[in-house]
């Protein structure tokens, strides 16, 4: 029997505070026999307008994470995290960035999910609209990944709200 281990955090500004937080996750998922954990958005860092800033930091947090499935022998669905760049490696030159979602096993990082569908709305709030996509560029494809566990297919947040993008 696979145990699913689905965290949430009050991550902020701290990357270093947000990881001794994903780490301690990650024992805790571990002590109770989980395989798989599962992060929410924008786990490693929450700071509004310093995505891009972020995303400049996006490999070495890959590679942080990529220890730390390997580590505690444990696969990892890594929420979303800013990208600099294009699963081909080309650079956002507009100063927009990818919200982007990992899935690290033990050995590596098996896929990688670009959001497809950005917030961008006018609703009747104090705020009055939301533009994801002045900040964030959309990807294109849809991911599936085999794992222990089964096909496992990523998606972000609003996404969910395009059924047809699960059905593929």
């Amino acid at each position: 029997m696979t145990l699913v281990s689905v965290v949430q955090m009050n991550s902020q500004d701290d990357i270093e505070s947000n990881f001794q937080v994903i780490e301690s996750l990650i024992q805790q998922s571990k002590a109770q026999n989980a395989s798989l954990i599962v992060f929410p958005e924008n786990f490693v860092c929450f700071v509004a307008g310093k995505q891009r800033e972020t995303a400049e930091q996006f490999e070495s947090i890959q590679q942080r994470l990529e220890k730390l499935a390997h580590q505690y022998q444990i696969w990892i669905v890594a929420g979303t995290l800013p990208c600099p760049f294009r699963p081909d490696g080309s650079i956002i030159q507009d100063g927009r960035v990818r919200t982007v979602s990992l899935c690290i096993s033990p050995e590596r990082t098996e896929a990688r999910y670009d959001k497809i569908h950005l917030f961008d709305v006018q609703v009747g709030d104090a705020v009055g609209g939301y533009q994801e996509s002045r900040f964030f560029e959309p990807g294109t494809d849809v991911v599936v990944t085999s794992t222990p566990f089964g096909n496992i297919g990523l998606m972000v947040c609003y996404d969910l709200r395009f059924p047809e993008l699960a059905l593929t």
